[in-house]
Formats: C-alpha cells, structure tokens, sequence
C-alpha cells in the first residue's frame, strides 16, 4: 500500500476489520494518506466515497454500541449470579460446589489455604511455600506439584479477597472457625 502497489483491501465483513472507532479512523486516514480504499464485501462499504466512508463510520459506531451493551449484559448477569451465590469459574482450593451450584467451604483442604496464607504473611515468597509444599507432599488432585504461580493464583484470588458479594459472609464465618 505505502509503495502505491495497492488500491483496495477487501474484507468479509467491516467487524473483521475493527468494532472500534478510533481503530476506524486511524484505518481510514491511513489508507486515505496512500490512496487507498476499503471494501467489505457483506456489508456494502466502500471507502473510496463520502458516502461510503460515513457509512462505514456509522456501521463501527453501532458495532461498538453492540459490543457495550452485551458487556453490559453479561455484567448484569454476573452480578445477578454472584448475588443467588453462583460464583462463575472454577471452584478455588478450599471451596467445592454444594448441590444447588452455590460455593461451600471445603473442609478437607481448608487448612492447606490457611496455612499458605500464614506462611505468606511470615514473608515467605510465592516460591518458598510452593517448595515447602512440594517437600512435604501436600498434593491434591486438582494440585499435583506446587509451582510460584499456583500460590500466587491463591492468594490473590478474588474469593478469598471477599470481593464476591455472597462470599464476605462466607468468608467471614470461615475466618472465625480459623481463629478458633
């Protein structure tokens, strides 16, 4: 294109090319600076009018107006699941599923997360619990060899924060059973 070797760039559809905006314009000026056009095919858009450059521009502004709601939407819904106690995703270490899909505490590995946590707060790095671990051969199924990233996934994941709304309770309840 920049050597004057091509005149258009065809694409399928113009949400395979961009959904945002600004991408658009930064496209658009570029291909304009090189006299060059562009042309998807399923949505009638031709780049080389003024015409087809305003409707290409509407068409982006509604393809991102899409992609904000259904964000919004999915959210919304997030929000509504966490709130009946439907945690999205894998159940962390220390929690498993109870039979209307809410999380509950899991007895059997509870004390393992308590004690990377105490063993966290001493300073010990991500590192030194894993091999601490990996020595004494706490393994689970779900844990087969401690690694630093496996630790650092616990500490830092969001339930065991209380960042999940139903969870603050829950977790609450588990730190008083822990101080016991």
């Amino acid at each position: 294109m920049k050597n004057g070797l091509l005149n258009y760039i065809v694409a399928y559809k113009l949400d395979r090319v961009t959904r945002s905006v600004r991408d658009l314009e930064v496209l658009i000026s570029t291909l304009e600076k090189y006299h060059c056009y562009l042309i998807c095919d399923r949505d009638d858009v031709n780049t080389s009018t003024a015409n087809g450059r305003f409707f290409v521009r509407m068409l982006t502004v509604l393809s991102q107006l899409e992609i904000e709601i259904v964000s919004e939407r999915t959210k919304f819904g997030l929000n509504v699941a966490i709130k009946a106690g439907h945690i999205p995703g894998k159940c962390p270490l220390d929690y498993e599923r109870d039979k209307d899909k809410t999380l509950k505490i899991d007895n059997s590995t509870k004390d393992v997360v308590v004690r990377i946590f105490e063993m966290y707060l001493e300073g010990k790095s991500y590192q030194t619990i894993a091999n601490i671990l990996n020595k004494e051969k706490v393994l689970y199924p779900e844990v087969k060899h401690w690694i630093d990233s496996s630790i650092n996934r616990i500490i830092n994941n969001k339930i065991y924060m209380g960042d999940y709304k139903n969870i603050k309770k829950q977790l609450a309840e588990k730190e008083k059973k822990w101080k016991l």
